[in-house]
């Protein structure tokens, strides 16, 4: 089963998006930079879904981005931006830094799941042990 870790500091939309993928995926959540450095070392996971503001004086998900990026073990996993920014051209700009999706608050839960069971099916994503 391919793991998905979703780090996201409001509580309601991670229990969703957690209830909504976990028929499908071993999940886990971090609400905060800190737990989810402590999840990203201790396990591989297929995708990471990140917010991008994770609030005042946290690392941030482009941060964590960068953090996952920079290990080998994560050269085949997949990134997924949750943000409240939503002007003109901030897909291109989250794209751009690496990330393979982008979803702008309020998100439409349909849409990422869709989204999340798509990128799944790319087996470049598979972990090996």
């Amino acid at each position: 089963m391919k793991s998905i870790l979703i780090v996201e500091d409001e509580a309601i939309s991670a229990i969703l998006l957690r209830k909504l993928l976990e028929k499908d995926f071993e999940v886990d959540v971090a609400q905060n930079a800190k737990d989810c450095i402590a999840f990203g070392e201790s396990k591989v996971y297929n995708i990471c879904i990140l917010d991008i503001n994770l609030g005042k004086g946290n690392k941030d998900g482009k941060d964590l981005l960068a953090y996952f990026k920079s290990m080998p073990k994560y050269a085949k996993s997949k990134f997924v931006a949750i943000t409240a920014y939503a002007l003109p051209g901030d897909r291109d700009l989250y794209i751009k830094m690496g990330f393979d999706q982008y979803f702008s608050k309020p998100i439409v839960f349909e849409e990422v799941i869709n989204c999340i069971k798509e990128l799944a099916e790319d087996d470049s994503i598979r972990i090996d042990p």
